[in-house]
């Protein structure tokens, strides 16, 4: 009896070990880049990618520029659905949204930016299809139906007069009441520097109707996104009183235009911008993007920020790098070259992004969809010879944020500007200027609370060509 006992209790203690050492296994292969992961179809732009000079001027250049990069026999641009990523490619089926061979089509151009709404039923996208043309928005339905044109800066645009062509409507993102907010150059402002379009926050009724600047920004903003408590999340080039070429790091906003704050509020030189950031599932601080350079176009590695109060969300932390957790470069989390851009976490473990590896299908000259985890294995989904993959998505339904209430009245002519406490904020927002106010109360030891001061708003004059 004693052994039947011992032996009882000897198989239960296995059994237990077998079950934890099973769950551990699952634990790891949820944290792991594994295809096993991807149960969902993935929605993707093939799109030939703008051979530019700047982050912020790509989407004025054409594809197949001569001078930067040749293709001899280019692949077709379209809106793709990649319907079973877990499997094999030789098994893999893709079903067409739009592109030059379907019905409806826009020809044969750029496809771009979809973004995909929060019941993964409708996407956007924006489209350019001509070397000198416009970027202009369109909505479709995921079976390819309902092709509606939303944007036309033909008849809105105002008279452009920088380098270049085109104006430009960009990067549209749903917002939770079923408006959309986008980047436009429509109101015809100039990098200082380079006399190209700026592009900022613009929003819009899903049908096209009552396009209006939400900021009054002097220089580029980029990628709009949703962030889970209803708030935009956007970069933003920050220009005076900085190094020109740096800083362009993620604010947030609320659709309204108000409450514009620093989100991660670095003045770090490296990475100098951080682009197509997302929120992370799950996870209230934490939010993944590409840490990108300067020059020349808007790509580099995938990192994830963590703005938790005692990392980077105090006065002394604000620009500690432990922030910043680089997937391709541990050891330089800053890192902020290379070809990888748009991604989406699965999760704090696991990103889904655009990116290149060495492989048999195209040798690693085209971008594919890739998963990397924080070990920095990576995996390639899908890819294809003769053109890059952007804008992985999860075909799914997401949660709708909630809807924040509009403050503004924009029937007025005028502007209000409103302060609390200068001395304890760390942004005091003056017509759209961002000022320091701890570094103010530093070069002003003798600055006390309620006492009258004079603050002065410089802002640059947009250049015009030298030929008028």
């Amino acid at each position: 009896m004693k052994h039947k006992t011992v032996s009882v209790f000897c198989l239960f203690v296995l059994t237990l070990a077998a079950a934890a050492c099973t769950f551990v296994q699952a634990e790891e292969s949820a944290a792991e880049a594994s295809k096993e992961r991807l149960t969902f179809p993935i929605l993707f732009a093939a799109r030939h990618n703008y051979q530019s000079t700047h982050i912020y001027d790509s989407f004025y250049h054409w594809r197949q520029d001569p001078k930067w990069r040749p293709i001899k026999n280019p692949g077709v641009s379209g809106i793709y659905i990649l319907e079973n990523p877990a499997d094999p490619p030789e098994k893999h089926r893709i079903r067409t949204v739009i592109d030059p061979t379907t019905n409806p089509t826009l020809g044969d151009g750029n496809y771009s930016d979809p973004e995909l709404s929060y019941d993964a039923k409708t996407i956007l996208f924006t489209y350019k299809g001509s070397p000198n043309g416009n970027t202009v928005i369109y909505k479709i339905n995921v079976d390819g139906t309902g092709l509606t044109q939303l944007t036309n800066l033909d008849n809105h645009g105002n008279p452009y007069k920088g380098n270049y062509a085109g104006h430009h409507d960009l990067a549209p993102s749903w917002l939770p009441d079923g408006r959309i907010v986008f980047t436009s150059t429509r109101y015809s402002g100039l990098v200082p520097c380079f006399n190209t379009g700026v592009t900022i926050l613009h929003v819009m009724n899903a049908d096209g109707s009552d396009i209006h600047a939400i900021s009054v920004n002097g220089e580029t903003e980029f990628d709009p996104t949703v962030l889970p408590d209803g708030r935009i999340l956007y970069c933003r080039w920050e220009y005076v009183d900085k190094n020109a070429l740096v800083v362009q790091s993620l604010w947030s906003v609320h659709p309204d235009g108000t409450e514009e704050t620093a989100y991660f509020a670095n003045n770090l030189a490296y990475p100098n911008a951080i682009l197509q950031a997302r929120p992370v599932p799950g996870e209230d601080n934490l939010v993944v993007g590409a840490l990108t350079h300067h020059q020349p176009v808007p790509r580099g590695s995938i990192a994830m920020i963590d703005i938790s109060a005692g990392i980077q969300n105090s006065a002394l932390g604000k620009n500690d790098v432990k922030s910043i957790f680089n997937f391709e470069h541990h050891d330089n989390p800053t890192y902020d070259l290379g070809q990888s851009c748009d991604p989406w976490a699965l999760d704090r473990n696991v990103v889904l992004y655009s990116g290149q590896m060495n492989n048999p299908t195209n040798g690693g000259k085209f971008n594919s969809i890739l998963l990397i985890d924080r070990t920095g294995k990576r995996v390639e989904v899908y890819s294809r010879p003769d053109i890059d993959l952007h804008n992985p998505t999860p075909l799914v339904p997401r949660p709708v944020p909630p809807i924040l209430a509009d403050k503004t009245d924009r029937s007025q002519t005028r502007q209000r500007v409103a302060r609390s406490d200068v001395l304890e904020s760390a942004i005091l927002n003056v017509c759209g200027f961002g000022v320091d106010a701890q570094n103010l109360s530093r070069h002003r030891p003798g600055l006390r609370r309620r006492q009258r001061q004079f603050y002065r708003a410089v802002r640059q004059s947009d250049l015009l060509p030298a030929a008028g």
